[in-house]
């Protein structure tokens, strides 16, 4: 990876006061291990519903955006081939994430994936509740 950035300037940032290692972080559970995995959704959507008619169906009976059933559908891929167990997906609007969660559901129906959503506007029992698998993994 090329880093974007830099705090090192102790000049401009003034001196480092503490550091912690990103392993260190994730050894004292500060941070969650991640590895990020880019896909081509457009390709793996074409793919996928090329090669499996059950799919196919399910996205055609979502009534569903393309855009969300192509992200739904590399979720699926992902998790099939690399074993994925937790996938973030961000939307520029609540609408938006409420109309994927729907898309989303009905594709997963006859799958292990499942998709639940947090909002802003949900209390902390509900963020707590939503997250606590992620928390577990």
């Amino acid at each position: 990876l090329v880093p974007a950035g830099s705090m090192d300037d102790a000049a401009l940032y003034g001196p480092v006061v503490f550091r912690l290692l990103h392993r260190e972080a994730v050894v004292k559970r500060v941070v969650a291990p991640l590895k990020l995995v880019f896909l081509n959704v457009t390709e793996t959507y074409e793919r996928l519903v090329r090669e499996d008619p059950d799919l196919r169906v399910a996205v055609r009976n979502a009534s569903a955006h393309r855009g969300h059933a192509e992200t739904a559908l590399a979720v699926l891929d992902c998790h099939q081939r690399f074993g994925t167990r937790s996938a973030f997906a961000f939307f520029s609007s609540n609408r938006r994430a409420e109309d994927f969660e729907t898309v989303a559901s009905r594709v997963y129906e006859r799958t292990p994936v499942t998709v639940d959503r947090v909002s802003g506007r949900d209390d902390a029992a509900t963020r707590r509740r939503v997250l606590a698998p992620l928390r577990e993994a």
